[in-house]
């Protein structure tokens, strides 16, 4: 294995990204969910009949649509896009380290896929310090087009055409919230430009303005209007607007299961005519803010012509000066336009959620207005005034000093009479009426007796450029902006994970008071919370102060109180609140199940936990049962019950449950501690044609059974298998390498093997450098152990920890001298 070493190196320097892994093939059970993206359909999908026949007439029809509809049966794929605003160096290689796999997608230079690898916290991208700090936005890719077709058409444009260079623009963002479109839009107003963003709703539009701080963003303006009101009061104000309007949402079936299901329900046409009658309204008034010239992105995440292509074609009958942009010219996607140059991608075509996108240019000779350039501050308002230059300075210096940086922007600095210091955007006179109903601008500072302080918003806009923040931090920063309770429970949950519960616990209980009266989804989060430690009484406390206030404690919230219970190993009191959950004719879901069965497993009662599994009714089964699963066979790989397990395995299969590559490794597992490594090597050959990429716990998993029956040759062999993966080995890998020299007593090869997990940036632990003696003690080398012990100081282990520190001790003690002195064989020609 060591043949692999410098290459590995090489690579562990220089990652490149991941490569979009091929689509599922149809071996895989069809119209299931994995369970590895939380996918939630039971049943391949059934559309109304009338829905079939609809698609049939967009040219989906036969194999196409059986196509369609086992793409719709897959979880959907998660993915991110980069801040050019606040990306930092070796992005990739960070989100990797963090356990996110990452592949760039065709159509955004700044958008990425993201490899599951059949493991749940693989696609948790919300949870990394990159996302929290607003290097990066978690998105799907195929929400990223609408902008990326803007971007074209600028791009191509007859006015880029002749200057080539990109002045301030002013774009809308008509229905911007939660902000993941509008933050791309931000990269295309160019220096002095503004974006506006208006969501009607108020949570969402304070959700909206927790994201676009986090994301860097300065230079904008976020409205609360209904969207059908903004074009009569900033008529022809706009470069671009982007009105990614709300739809039936049949693209994101993925997401939501029931989407196409509503085709059937009573009171569809109904429902459908008025999304319909909305989104017109939508289009005339984006149309009404365009500039002459202007370009205006339509789009949405559904899949029927009559919002997508039909409005289309009516906003062209109603504006004689719409001209359609064909977007067929777009890299990569010549074969997913309409005849009309619209377009529209299918799930089953890039193995993403469905999307329809659909340009406009306004004709240039319709007219327009030009207008003055003007800072809010600078139209006399009574509530705001200019800052003073020498005050500003001192509020970018205390920024600097302090966050480590200030934001680029080309807004101005105000003061309002309360000592807030704002930084406004520069508008122009057509954004004038706006503005009024626009909040003030991003708050800085506030003046007090020591000078000026630096806000939590304008911390949030900083983010962590030198790399120190911590992540509760950052998702505790996010919560107090107006994040959310999402943001709340999120920084909660890594100050647990952190190892304080109780600050947790206390940062919940003052935002959730903060946040006015608590609902069930405030009280579930601080259960949450008592719940990882186990505090089962603490839970029952929670349950009763939520019927006290005539709140409803839902599934969820029994969920929790079993897994507090299961976390001791209480199955009496984990069966008690299943008992009490369907009572209050509540239905347990696939984590109550889940929970259960940790308790089962937690008090060492495998029958019960496998009784109640099989026991579970077929009708009731869902994919996220898959993991009860994966938690027995793991329990019985414990064991070395590997018969059982693949029982098991067999089970979950004929109960159109897909395994992942969780359960193969527990599977795999199981076969190695029950000494059959053929066993385990078919697990792994049976993982992979089913397009299953094997993670580092599974080659591990081989390696180490590879060692113990001193099979150095495969696991060389697993180890160049890991390099062409692109998988890197970590401190267990090493271990098992190691141990195995060691039971060879190869103290040369051991040597070789720690220094390359040294050389990799890895910190040796107790385990590997025991590995390590352990070879020299195999050859009676008592001498160089003992120099290699005082070399390990360096990494502050304790040698008390180490068992052959203490064989070291003995054997001096009896002899008087460090025994079996051998000569250390030379490593030079090895």
């Amino acid at each position: 294995f060591g043949s692999s070493r410098r290459s590995m190196l090489r690579f562990g320097l220089a990652p490149r990204p991941e490569r979009a892994p091929a689509p599922a093939t149809p071996r895989r059970a069809q119209g299931t969910y994995d369970a590895s993206c939380g996918g939630r359909l039971r049943r391949a999908p059934r559309p109304a009949r009338r829905l079939l026949l609809h698609y049939s007439t967009l040219g989906l029809a036969g194999l196409e649509l059986r196509r369609f509809l086992r793409a719709c049966a897959r979880s959907q794929r998660p993915g991110f896009r980069a801040s050019k605003r606040k990306a930092r160096l070796e992005l990739l290689q960070r989100l990797r380290s963090a356990g996110v796999k990452a592949y760039p997608t065709v159509w955004c230079p700044d958008g990425f896929g993201i490899v599951t690898d059949g493991d749940p916290s693989a696609t948790s991208v919300g949870r990394t310090l990159p996302h929290l700090s607003g290097e990066i936005y978690g998105q799907e890719v195929s929400s990223m087009l609408p902008v990326e077709a803007l971007r074209w058409a600028l791009a191509t444009s007859p006015a880029s055409a002749q200057t080539g260079a990109v002045s301030g623009r002013q774009i809308l963002d008509l229905c911007a919230a939660p902000g993941g479109k509008a933050m791309q839009l931000a990269e295309l107003i160019g220096e002095g430009g503004v974006l506006v963003a208006n969501e009607a709703s108020p949570v969402r539009a304070q959700t909206l303005r927790a994201n676009l701080l986090r994301g860097g963003l300065t230079d904008f303006l976020l409205l609360q209007l209904d969207g059908a009101e903004v074009g009569e009061l900033a008529p022809a104000a706009f470069d671009a607007v982007l009105v990614d309007a709300p739809c039936s949402g049949e693209g994101s079936i993925r997401k939501d299961p029931m989407a196409l299901d509503r085709w059937a329900q009573e009171g569809h046409a109904r429902q459908l005519e008025s999304r319909v009658s909305l989104q017109r309204k939508l289009l005339e008034s984006g149309w009404k803010a365009l500039r002459p010239g202007g370009y205006l992105v339509f789009s949405t995440c559904t899949m029927n012509s009559h919002e997508n292509e039909e409005q289309g074609r009516w906003l062209l009958r109603q504006q004689q000066s719409a001209q359609v942009v064909d977007l067929g010219p777009m890299v990569g996607l010549a074969s997913m336009t309409t005849e009309e140059g619209f377009l529209r991608i299918w799930p089953h075509v890039l193995d993403t959620d469905g999307f329809f996108v659909a340009c406009f240019r306004k004709d240039p000779a319709d007219g327009g207005n030009d207008f003055p350039d003007m800072a809010l501050s600078d139209r006399g308002s009574p509530s705001l005034r200019t800052l003073e230059p020498d005050d500003a300075a001192s509020v970018r210096t205390s920024a600097i000093e302090t966050l480590g940086a200030w934001p680029a922007t080309s807004g101005t600095l105000a003061e309002d009479p309360q000592g807030n210091v704002l930084l406004v955007p520069v508008l122009n006179e057509g954004l004038r009426r706006l503005s009024r109903a626009a909040a003030p601008g991003l708050r800085v500072a506030k003046r007090g007796p020591q000078g000026f302080e630096c806000t939590a918003e304008l911390k949030l806009v900083v983010g962590d450029p030198l790399g120190h923040a911590e992540a509760d931090e950052l998702a505790a920063l996010h919560a107090e902006v107006g994040g959310g309770l999402g943001a709340l429970s999120l920084a909660a949950e890594l100050r647990r994970e952190g190892g304080d519960a109780a600050g947790a616990e206390k940062l919940l209980e003052e935002g959730l008071q903060q946040g006015g009266a608590l609902d069930v989804i405030g009280y579930n989060s601080l259960m949450k919370l008592r719940s990882a430690r186990g505090d089962s009484n603490g839970c029952r406390d929670v349950l009763q102060e939520m019927k006290r206030y005539g709140l409803r404690p839902n599934v969820r919230s029994y969920t929790m109180l079993i897994a507090a219970h299961a976390a001791c190993g209480d199955v009496a009191g984990a069966e008690q609140g299943l008992e009490e959950l369907r009572q209050e004719n509540l239905k347990p879901n696939a984590v109550t199940h889940s929970a259960l069965i940790k308790a089962y497993l937690k008090a060492g009662s495998l029958d019960k936990a496998d009784a109640f599994l099989s026991g579970i009714p077929a009708s009731v089964l869902e994919p996220k049962h898959l993991g009860g699963y994966t938690l027995l066979i793991e329990a019985l790989a414990r064991k070395g019950k590997a018969e059982r397990a693949g029982q098991l395995m067999m089970q979950a299969r004929e109960r159109r449950l897909e395994p992942t590559v969780v359960t193969y490794t527990a599977l795999m597992k199981a076969k190695a501690v029950a000494g059959d490594l053929a066993g385990a090597q078919k697990v792994l050959a049976d993982m992979c044609s089913y397009r299953l990429e094997p993670n580092i716990i599974t080659y591990t998993t081989l390696i180490s059974a590879r060692t113990r029956q001193s099979d150095m040759a495969g696991a060389g062999q697993l180890m160049d298998q890991m390099q062409k993966s692109r998988v890197n080995a970590n401190l267990f890998t090493y271990t098992a390498l190691v141990s195995g020299c060691a039971a060879l007593g190869d103290v040369m090869c051991a040597e070789a093997t720690f220094d390359e997990a040294v050389e990799m940036g890895l910190k040796p632990d107790v385990r590997l450098c025991d590995s390590l003696l352990a070879a020299y003690v195999k050859v009676g080398d008592y001498a160089g152990a003992k120099q290699k012990l005082s070399s390990m100081q360096r990494w502050r282990i304790n040698p008390s920890r180490l068992k052959y520190a203490r064989l070291i001790d003995k054997q001096q003690d009896v002899t008087g001298q460090t025994p079996n002195i051998v000569q250390r064989p030379s490593r030079e020609k090895k």
